[in-house]
């Protein structure tokens, strides 16, 4: 905390606490999710060991750990529901399952699948996406992959199953679940000339409106948010302007590429 101003400390404090205890996915949590899906009738039908034996686990992520922590623990699901694992699902039937923790922009799961529907994906095929928070935005990397689905020449559905639903559309701006600044704190050099940036380029940046209320409760109200927003907003600017090696994506508040991101949060 040694970062934030003395009169910023408590404040910040107290709302990430409530934030925290609103959105952390415990492993307790994450298992139970997994559990329910393992005979949820929808997505497996009435015969579910049989549906597991003949779907297709799929171990595809190009990037980082977070699919192979999440497949290791639907593994033991498999293993105590129906005394199976991954190594008995035999890709059979058509039916295939992507797992993840969560889906932000949706470009890595964008990312991972868009290859695989080209090359080793079947001509016919369901996809089940399984993670544990989707964000709402993330809706133009389910179009990019129902066009990548049509130019392989492949019939590819892809359904999508998420504990959690998490709004970041630019249109319900005023009823997101992520940070998304209802004012610019005056006096920053830093943040001015980010605006100044983002406006220069086709980008201007557009406020909520104050008083939004997100569905989940996840902020304990517009004083604390804000509190949130402004800090970040204040660290993530001065962090992009002493970082000029930055990647395009990593924005003070989220992690978007401008052109992509009219579905989603601007900052």
């Amino acid at each position: 905390m040694g970062q934030l101003a003395a009169d910023e400390r408590i404040a910040v404090l107290s709302e990430l606490d409530h934030v925290l205890k609103k959105t952390y996915f415990s492993e307790i949590a994450v298992t139970d999710f997994l559990q329910s899906l393992a005979t949820e009738p929808k997505l497996v039908g009435p015969d579910p060991p049989a549906f597991w034996k003949a779907a297709g686990i799929l171990d595809i992520q190009q990037g980082g750990n977070s699919q192979t922590e999440m497949l290791e623990r639907f593994d033991s699901v498999l293993s105590k529901q129906f005394g199976i694992t991954r190594a008995d699902c035999k890709a059979s039937s058509g039916a295939f399952v992507y797992v993840d923790d969560a889906i932000f922009t949706g470009n890595r799961v964008r990312r991972d699948l868009e290859p695989w529907i080209e090359g080793d994906a079947p001509q016919k095929a369901t996809i089940h996406v399984i993670v544990n928070a989707l964000h709402a935005g993330s809706y133009y990397a389910a179009q990019q992959l129902d066009k990548a689905s049509k130019k392989a020449g492949k019939d590819i559905t892809i359904t999508w199953w998420n504990a959690r639903s998490v709004e970041n559309r630019k249109y319900y701006r005023n009823q997101s679940e992520v940070l998304w600044p209802s004012e610019f704190p005056e006096g920053d050099n830093h943040i001015s000339v980010y605006v100044k940036m983002l406006t220069d380029a086709g980008y201007p940046p557009e406020k909520r409106g104050q008083g939004g209320t997100p569905k989940n409760g996840v902020f304990s109200g517009e004083d604390g948010r804000a509190a949130l927003e402004r800090v970040f907003l204040k660290a993530g600017v001065r962090i992009r302007a002493i970082c000029p090696n930055l990647k395009e994506s990593a924005r003070p508040l989220g992690f978007s590429l401008l052109r992509l991101s009219d579905s989603a949060r601007r900052l």
